[in-house]
């Protein structure tokens, strides 16, 4: 069995670096030699998959202007005798650059953010992939409406139980579990506006909104002009997320465009109920009632009613999560997505 290659823009907490990582956990776990290149800096989870056997390199690349890094990555693709799997828009962009003809042996993974206001060269390098590898049957639907349906393919998501070690659970208020990387301010300011709302009936509740992103300054500045204070928490990014998870009440994840795919998982895989919104794809995920919660977004109103009646339903949110729980562990799993992606890798 020949080796698997993986490139990805960063393996900071996100969710591009979340299915690296469940991939390189899988295929390890499977006696698969693996090579791991990250674009960005070391960080916790790039060090985890190198922990379970991945042989991994990181380049710290700054853009384009920083040729060192893309001559080392440039040497990295040398090496790899077949396809590549890559993570994220710098990842195909920088191929393109110094390594143009792999790109029609590349599988890319795509992830919704990717595919909102592309840049020109994107879609041209886009277009070069030998398959494009989307998460939802809505992605592979917009991809074909934009002439890309021959290199299209669904590939459902799936995510790693070794994520999620069993650890012991620590006293704590009760709190709602937002994660990041914090992209974009509309979606999370309605979960910061529902505690705000939430806060006059239950002033002891917190929403951890844990890790890092561009709109975090705006989202911080917000909840700090409204009256509440500290019912929301900024802790930054945690090199372990699974004690957060495991003693929080729901995971909530807002968003006004297509996304959040991966925080769904990990709080479905945790067994927690997940509260998150009614965007494109995400119907494909979650099922309403049975698996998790689908809010209209833009609404802080109904986070905040929707909230408020699960707090006093414990037996719902057990339900729920349990449900959850099953289905992540049946439909996406780790296993059925290395599974399915390994046929495309070792194909020809």
């Amino acid at each position: 069995m020949g080796e698997i290659a993986l490139l990805i823009d960063s393996m900071e907490f996100s969710g591009p670096a979340r299915q690296a990582l469940s991939l390189a956990l899988e295929f390890t776990s499977q006696g698969r030699k693996i090579a791991l290149c990250s674009l960005g800096k070391s960080t916790p989870w790039l060090n985890k998959a190198e922990e379970a056997g991945a042989v991994v390199e990181a380049l710290n690349w700054q853009g384009v202007l920083d040729l060192a890094p893309l001559f080392r990555l440039r040497q990295w693709l040398k090496k790899r005798p077949a396809r590549v799997i890559a993570f994220g828009a710098s990842s195909l962009n920088a191929m393109a650059l110094v390594a143009p003809k792999l790109l029609g042996r590349t599988l890319a993974f795509l992830h919704p953010r990717m595919l909102k206001r592309p840049s020109w060269f994107f879609k041209k390098t886009l277009a070069r992939v030998e398959k494009a590898l989307c998460p939802t049957l809505q992605m592979r639907e917009f991809l074909s409406a934009n002439g890309l349906g021959e290199k299209a393919i669904h590939l459902a998501p799936g995510i790693s139980p070794l994520l999620h070690p069993v650890l012991p659970k620590q006293e704590k208020p009760p709190y709602l579990y937002l994660g990041g990387p914090f992209h974009q301010f509309p979606g999370n300011r309605d979960t910061v506006w529902a505690m705000d709302i939430l806060y006059l009936v239950r002033p002891e509740l917190r929403l951890l909104a844990i890790g890092e992103g561009k709109a975090l300054p705006e989202i911080q500045e917000f909840q700090q002009a409204l009256n509440s204070p500290g019912a929301v928490q900024f802790p930054g990014a945690c090199r372990a997320v699974e004690p957060l998870l495991d003693g929080a009440e729901m995971v909530l994840v807002p968003n006004h465009s297509p996304g959040g795919i991966y925080s769904v998982l990990e709080g479905m895989l945790a067994g927690k109920t997940v509260l998150a919104s009614r965007v494109p794809g995400m119907e494909e995920i979650l099922r309403h009632g049975e698996t998790g919660i689908l809010i209209e977004p833009g609404e802080p109103a109904l986070w905040a009613r929707e909230i408020h009646s699960l707090l006093d339903d414990a037996d719902k949110r057990q339900r729920v999560g349990d449900n959850a729980r099953l289905a992540a562990g049946h439909y996406f799993s780790a296993k059925r997505n290395a599974s399915s992606l390994l046929a495309l890798y070792d194909r020809g």
